[in-house]
């Protein structure tokens, strides 16, 4: 399924047999045996049942670059002091680097520039990035209708992670094959250890949470999926639940949703990125900042 047309940054550029379900995608191709591959990996993965996604999605997220620590498991990265200590090497490189705010409108200046207001303050602009979600732009005034349009129905998958602390680590990460499949949400659908310097650890375990479903009910069913894998865990050290895999339907990529966004690149001084523009994995989202940069600036 390696497709040079999708290794290449964005969407806008794509045919449009690609915008399809991924499910009569492969169907056409007599690919129904790789298709359930490549589900039951996404499925653990965050990005929730995958027949009926468009196949441009599904091919940018299993592309020849991404699939192979899916697969083998492999290129674990442990950041000892945690993902805020990147934010915190950056900020030291950048100049007045703002936290803790949130933008809550983007005006435009007579002539060029934008001004960025937050609950704290205002500051202005010649150009801006956006990439953070992009439904948050929804309410911003200088953000052109037609974006806000689209950017409006941008949904989500809900994915949440437990770290349980455990005396005796299982001997491998692993997938719970049973729980890969439509109808098993809330569900352990993986597992990844993190040894300890003095025996046993922590492990990660993945679940796409039921919506509206108690925190304690669905510890209780992880719980659950553990023992019929005979590990035996300690005590909860941390959980959290976010939202992943930005997305739209076939049917707002049909119309050209990617190439408004591109033909709007640049006015009044906006950039778009983020994960909708090329997909939500670390390498894709480098990929499309590394190309904004050099065509734009």
């Amino acid at each position: 399924m390696d497709n040079p047309e999708i290794r290449q940054p964005g969407y806008a550029g794509l045919r449009e047999d690609l915008w399809q379900p991924f499910q009569d995608w492969c169907r056409e191709r007599g690919l129904e045996t790789v298709s359930h591959i490549h589900e039951q990996i996404l499925m653990s993965s965050g990005y929730g049942e995958i027949r009926q996604l468009p196949a441009a999605y599904v091919l940018k997220a299993m592309n020849a670059g991404n699939i192979g620590p899916y697969v083998e498991m492999t290129g674990k990265m442990v950041i000892p002091e945690g993902t805020q200590s990147l934010v915190q090497r950056l900020s030291e490189k950048a100049r007045q680097v703002r936290l803790c705010q949130r933008v809550e409108d983007c005006r435009l200046l007579p002539g060029s520039g934008v001004r960025l207001i937050t609950q704290q303050e205002s500051a202005e602009y010649d150009r801006v990035i956006f990439t953070a979600g992009l439904e948050q732009l929804c309410g911003m005034e200088a953000v052109p209708e037609e974006l806000k349009e689209i950017f409006s129905h941008i949904r989500y998958q809900q994915y949440a992670v437990y770290l349980f602390w455990t005396s005796q680590l299982p001997p491998t990460d692993g997938y719970l094959m049973e729980n890969l499949v439509p109808g098993r949400q809330g569900h352990v659908m993986k597992w990844v250890c993190h040894k300890g310097e003095k025996g046993g650890g922590v492990v990660a375990v993945y679940v796409s949470p039921r919506a509206e479903e108690p925190p304690r009910q669905r510890l209780e069913r992880i719980r659950e999926d553990l023992k019929k894998v005979g590990m035996s865990v300690d005590g909860l050290a941390a959980w959290r639940t976010w939202r992943h895999f930005p997305h739209v339907d076939g049917d707002l990529l049909r119309r050209g949703c990617y190439r408004v966004i591109q033909e709007n690149q640049g006015r009044h001084g906006l950039y778009y990125g983020g994960e909708f523009l090329n997909g939500a994995d670390v390498e894709s989202c480098i990929a499309w900042s590394r190309e904004l940069s050099e065509v734009y600036f």
